[in-house]
């Protein structure tokens, strides 16, 4: 994963200037949104980037690395385009292991790898499908997995979610960003659409007569507030609890905990919560600090609202001066804590209050 710098870039298409001058950083790990009218040179400059046209000046650099004369192919920079482009011949998990194929990789890597990526963008079960009889939603998962699987140091997104109707569009955003949050990606997207782009990107550019500039961060800054055991409840069994074998929202130590939630800044709405317990892992002499009931409300999922509490019980774990914060950690977030440096230990097991399958992932802190 790279930073991507872009300095006083200017390209032309026909002798007929399009980006007189584009500026910007997009940090290691973050999404930056550029919007725009139609032809206003969205797609343009991210071709540019992607090193498929010539710029007439100006610098590209991933890291302290000068890509900008570099081929497209020695860029390590992964693409997902708005018409999916996926190979018809191939099924779903050939196209998305292709490109590491072509890297060499071997076929058990090349097959762990393809699966991790079908976990992330919840197509499990979904490897030998033709790619022909997906939905228009699952064939852009498809792309996202595709353009992810060689590990690409930037992933740029040209309108992704376009051609998709309302409800599949909102429920496929949230989705999106919650994967290349997860997964920890610099990604470059573009879109026309102004609500998407408040919801995918930390930070917003838009173009306007040729020239690219920073207008607002896109995403919210969250409000991390210590609530108590009671205000967590709501969103426990209504994210927690669904589909499981039990409704109960209690847990053991919770008058002791310490609750955490992300609120709102403009009317102190919760929408995502976690409780933190001073305890130990059974039968180890580390001292820990719990993470449980770590949950965000269904439309808030991928806006970062996760991380920032995870980000805060990391601090409280710190300040307490415990060696490590740990959780049990259904496996469909299990992407979520290992991008963010927890690691798994012990086998895999079913709980056996949610009947869900469950690893220990475990952050030390010392």
């Amino acid at each position: 994963m790279s930073s991507l710098r872009v300095n006083g870039l200017q390209i032309s298409r026909g002798n007929v200037p399009v980006i007189s001058q584009a500026s910007f950083e997009v940090a290691h790990g973050s999404t930056t949104v550029i919007v725009g009218d139609s032809g206003s040179g969205k797609s343009t400059l991210l071709a540019a980037v992607a090193g498929l046209i010539p710029i007439d000046s100006g610098s590209i650099r991933l890291d302290d690395r000068d890509i900008t004369t570099t081929p497209t192919v020695q860029r390590n920079i992964g693409l997902v385009f708005q018409d999916n482009q996926l190979f018809p011949h191939l099924n779903v998990a050939d196209n998305i292991g292709y490109g590491l194929r072509r890297q060499g990789v071997s076929r058990a890597e090349c097959i762990g790898r393809v699966n991790e990526l079908l976990d992330l963008v919840g197509l499990n079960g979904f490897g030998q499908r033709n790619v022909q009889d997906l939905s228009g939603g699952e064939a852009k998962r498809v792309a996202l997995a595709r353009s992810l699987a060689p590990r690409p140091e930037v992933l740029l997104l040209d309108e992704p979610l376009t051609g998709l109707d309302e409800s599949l569009h909102d429920r496929l955003l949230h989705d999106l960003v919650a994967a290349l949050t997860a997964s920890q990606t610099t990604a470059l997207w573009v879109t026309h659409h102004r609500a998407e782009a408040s919801t995918a990107g930390e930070q917003l550019l838009t173009i306007r007569d040729g020239v690219v500039s920073s207008t607002e961060n896109a995403r919210r800054a969250w409000d991390i507030r210590v609530v108590s055991p009671t205000e967590t409840f709501a969103l426990r069994r209504e994210v927690l609890r669904s589909n499981t074998a039990t409704t109960d929202v209690n847990f053991d130590g919770d008058d002791a905990a310490i609750h955490l939630a992300a609120c709102e800044p403009t009317d102190g709405n919760i929408v995502a919560i976690s409780s933190w317990f001073q305890r130990s892992r059974p039968q180890q002499p580390m001292t820990g600090l719990q993470l449980r009931g770590m949950a965000s409300s269904p439309e808030f999922r991928g806006t970062g609202a996760a991380q920032a509490l995870l980000f805060a019980g990391t601090e409280l774990g710190r300040t307490l001066h415990v060696d490590e914060v740990w959780a049990r950690a259904r496996d469909t977030a299990l992407g979520f804590y290992l991008a963010h440096g927890f690691e798994t230990v012990g086998d895999g097991y079913v709980d056996d209050h949610t009947g869900l399958p469950h690893h220990d992932v475990v952050l030390p802190l010392r």
